[in-house]
């Protein structure tokens, strides 16, 4: 099966797989908003954990 698809011609393939191009450019884009926005979270926590521990190294 797959030396069938090797040996397909290429223009077939390209056709197939354009689809799952375009997906996979929704997902990227999607991931990419969604990473920035758990970075963002990440970042608050980050810094109101850091935020109490210099607290509690004060008293």
């Amino acid at each position: 099966q797959i030396l069938t698809s090797l040996s397909a011609p290429t223009d077939l393939s390209s056709i197939e797989a354009f689809p799952m191009i375009l997906h996979h450019q929704e997902f990227l884009t999607h991931f990419s908003t969604s990473t920035v926005k758990t970075a963002g979270l990440l970042n608050d926590l980050c810094r109101s954990l850091l935020s109490s521990i210099s607290c509690k190294r004060m008293r």
